[in-house]
C-alpha cells in the first residue's frame, strides 16, 4: 500500500475568528486522513465564543482554535489556499510556491447583523457553518485536480 502525504490547506480570512475557525475546524474533523489544516486572518480578531459551540455540534474539531494573522503561520508550503471572502483574494497571490488557490466568499457576520442578539448571532454562525462544512467536504475534488508530482 503506498502512502501520500497530506496537503497542506490554507483557510484565509480577514481576522480569523469565524469563517476560516470553521473551515479548519471541519476540515481537521472530516479531512483528517487527507489534508492539515491551518487558518489564518490578515489581522488577528477575537474568536467568537459561539464558534467552538457551533463546531461541536456540527461534526467539527476545536482542539486548535485560536487566532493568528497569516505571518504568525509556520513555513509551510501549502498545496491549496482557500480564501473566504472578497477582501482577501488578493493576497493569496503572495503566497509563494501555492498551486491552486481557490475563492469563496461568506459575508462577515458583523456586515449582515453588526449587533445582533445572540439567538440571532448563534443561528448567524450555524448557518455559515453548515455552509463552510459543505464547501470543506468538496474540497477532495479540487485536490483530486492537483497534479500528481505536487502530491
Amino acid at each position: 500500500m503506498t502512502t501520500h502525504r497530506k496537503y497542506n490547506v490554507l483557510f484565509l480570512c480577514s481576522d480569523n475568528a469565524v469563517r476560516s475557525q470553521l473551515a479548519e475546524g471541519f476540515a481537521s474533523a472530516l479531512l483528517a486522513d487527507l489534508v492539515v489544516s491551518y487558518s489564518a486572518g490578515v489581522e488577528r480578531g477575537e474568536i467568537d465564543p459561539l464558534v467552538a459551540d457551533v463546531l461541536r455540534e456540527h461534526g467539527g474539531n476545536m482542539t486548535s482554535l485560536f487566532a493568528q494573522r497569516l505571518t504568525d503561520l509556520p513555513m509551510v508550503a501549502y498545496d491549496v489556499v482557500v480564501t473566504l471572502d472578497d477582501a482577501v483574494r488578493h493576497v493569496a497571490a503572495t503566497i509563494t510556491g501555492t498551486p491552486l488557490t481557490i475563492h469563496h466568499h461568506f459575508a462577515d457576520l458583523r456586515d449582515v447583523a453588526p449587533t445582533p442578539s445572540y439567538e440571532d448571532r448563534r443561528r448567524a454562525i450555524a448557518m455559515l457553518a453548515l455552509n463552510i462544512k459543505d464547501m470543506v467536504a468538496d474540497l477532495p475534488r479540487y485536490l483530486a485536480a492537483l497534479p500528481v508530482e505536487q502530491h
